[in-house]
């Protein structure tokens, strides 16, 4: 790569990071934290955080590919989720229609720019404290961990494809109650599959027992990232990260 493509890169990974921001739209509950790295100076893997109508709204989400193609559309991805939300959950319910949320932007994206075979897997979540309820859509992405108070696993299932892949592609919604102290991760595919110099992938069930154990030291949202992010780079020593990487931590 010459120097001026490395330069356009490497400014294109800084405004990504920018137009990402930090957790600084939600209030103190509940307690967040979030972290993307590129593979290369930027990526298609994205998060966001913010709260509407008294609840929060947390999104993993990641492009099909990396470089400044996939930074493009995880820019057009997040804005469109980000739209959609603000425009179909800003009233005061009992429920946020993440379903429909994530089914206009996809059929936007599979209908608009379908000959641009671009897709993302996405994880969208909508907290509600007061009632201590969960809302979710799990569209083809990693399954995020889910732990209650006791340290004990409830599982996400998958409701839907990722999304720009199908036309008129069905999505739904599931619950789930939680209590003070519960703990939830997103991260992206470039966590668990992040390789050893030997070749062996992180693993879902070690990123699982680390949460677990650092939940038992009642660490805050930023500390668990910061453990995982540590033991991420003690499994990888020096190999090359292949994959974007993104995580977010949630202390309910």
């Amino acid at each position: 790569m010459n120097k001026l493509a490395q330069q356009q890169l490497s400014t294109a990974g800084e405004i990504q990071q920018a137009f990402l921001g930090d957790s600084s739209d939600i209030g103190k509950q509940p307690d967040v934290s979030l972290f993307m790295r590129p593979a290369l100076n930027a990526g298609g893997d994205w998060y966001d955080a913010f709260d509407l109508d008294n609840k929060t709204f947390i999104i993993v989400a990641d492009v099909c590919d990396k470089g400044v193609g996939a930074a493009l559309f995880m820019s057009v991805f997040r804005s469109l989720i980000r739209y959609a939300a603000e425009n179909w959950c800003a009233e005061p319910s009992d429920t946020e229609p993440l379903d429909v949320v994530i089914a206009s932007v996809n059929d936007y994206m599979s209908t608009e720019h379908e000959d641009m075979s671009m897709f993302a897997t996405v994880f969208i979540a909508c907290i509600s404290h007061p009632v201590q309820r969960l809302d979710y859509v799990l569209a083809g992405h990693e399954e995020p961990i889910f732990l209650n108070s006791k340290g004990e696993q409830q599982r996400l299932e998958v409701t839907g494809p990722a999304i720009g892949l199908f036309q008129q592609a069905q999505y739904t919604m599931r619950s789930l109650n939680f209590d003070e102290g519960s703990i939830l991760v997103g991260y992206s595919d470039g966590v668990i599959d992040a390789r050893d110099p030997v070749g062996k992938s992180y693993g879902h069930q070690r990123l699982l027992e680390l949460v677990r154990n650092k939940q038992k030291e009642r660490v805050s949202a930023q500390v668990l990232k910061e453990k995982i992010l540590s033991d991420l780079e003690d499994h990888m020593k020096h190999a090359e990260q292949f994959d974007d990487i993104t995580i977010a931590t949630v202390i309910l």
